[in-house]
């Protein structure tokens, strides 16, 4: 691994361990089957040690982007990868074993959007405006930043909305797995994660196509009920 890769592994390691074993930890191995037992401790961290063995080969396969948030997320991408197939490779049904990493993705995902929204709350306490300005500082400053994603923005008053064009955590996805595996690794995982951020963030996410998905574009139309009030700031 790079000095990069080894000292992602040594930042991320206790949040992933964390949120694996709450995602995870005793639920049914196999989805309905309580016969089948639950998840214990010792596979969770048995998956792990495979996911984080798996990573280093598909880290070693990430192109570089110019953008730091674009890298660290594309380091993510290559860890939900390698956590699918450990799981898969244990016997884990193929949708199930994406919704078990995706629910523990979420749990990481969260923390790290409550940041910008923190900061955002501070600014203003209008709906519309607070889910314009999130979107806004996490596609234009970090982590989804203009040198690696390509986007374009639409006028809206009611929140953020904007399309992207190029997503170099989906072009991973397809750069490492078979077309069926990279549609559904990513939009089962990441792809979904927008929209309980959305709901987080106090809006909804509407959306016809992902990049992911075989569509021209990914459509964020990241939207609240209300109008902005401009006196409320």
């Amino acid at each position: 691994m790079t000095p990069r890769q080894r000292l992602y592994r040594l930042a991320f390691a206790p949040l992933v361990r964390g949120a694996a074993k709450t995602a995870i930890l005793g639920r049914n191995r196999v989805r309905g089957d309580m016969s089948k037992g639950r998840f214990t401790k010792a596979e969770i961290r048995d998956l792990l040690k495979d996911a984080w063995t798996r990573f280093e080969a598909h880290a070693a396969q990430i192109p570089h982007e110019r953008d730091a948030g674009a890298r660290l997320w594309l380091l993510n991408g290559a860890l939900i990868i390698s956590a699918i197939q450990a799981a898969i490779d244990r016997g884990v049904a193929r949708n199930y074993a994406i919704e078990l990493v995706g629910d523990a993705a979420w749990i990481i995902y969260r923390r790290v959007m409550m940041v910008p929204d923190a900061l955002v709350r501070l600014t203003t306490r209008d709906p519309a405006k607070r889910l314009k300005r999130d979107t806004h500082l996490i596609m234009d400053v970090f982590p989804f930043g203009p040198k690696s994603y390509c986007k374009r923005w639409i006028d809206s008053d009611r929140g953020g909305v904007f399309l992207v064009t190029r997503c170099p955590y989906q072009e991973l996805h397809h750069n490492l797995l078979p077309p069926e595996d990279a549609r559904d690794f990513c939009q089962g995982t990441a792809c979904n994660l927008d929209y309980p951020l959305a709901e987080m963030w106090g809006g909804h996410l509407e959306r016809t196509e992902t990049l992911a998905g075989g569509g021209k574009y990914c459509d964020f139309r990241y939207v609240t009920d209300t109008q902005p009030e401009g006196n409320r700031d």
